[in-house]
């Protein structure tokens, strides 16, 4: 089975977020796949750095949640969910360096989970589950 990753970046009033590629009326965390030869944990790190321009250590995440889960393309997936628990130094959002064809911004838990809002809605919705 492959390997997908996210990660919760929380940021002020709710968590960092990226549009899908080339649709930015929905929105979901930063992650993606794990490639061949790298660890859960390395794979969201490089999938943040890819993603959003942003370097955070690996030592800082902590796996909130594992589930078995369909991905847009139809493939199953075992997506890992982790919480960043440092403190990121970014002023803003509007400092932050997204890959082509992606927007950044944050949203709230409730955005996050709406299925208007969020593909992965329901999937996210486990997720604050398991934090909350």
């Amino acid at each position: 089975m492959k390997e997908a990753v996210c990660v919760l970046l929380p940021f002020k009033d709710g968590y960092i977020s990226v549009s899908r590629r080339n649709d930015d009326s929905k929105w979901g965390l930063p992650g993606g796949k794990v490639d061949a030869g790298e660890t859960p944990v390395e794979a969201v790190v490089r999938e943040l750095h890819e993603e959003i321009g942003l370097r955070l250590d690996q030592d800082s995440m902590s796996a909130v949640l594992c589930l078995t889960c369909y991905g847009d393309d139809g493939q199953q997936y075992l997506a890992t969910t982790y919480i960043y628990n440092g403190n990121p130094t970014v002023e803003s959002v509007d400092s932050l360096k997204p890959e082509k064809g992606l927007k950044i911004s944050v949203l709230t838990e409730s955005q996050l989970c709406d299925p208007d809002i969020s593909p992965f809605a329901e999937y996210n919705a486990q997720v604050f589950k398991s934090i909350n």
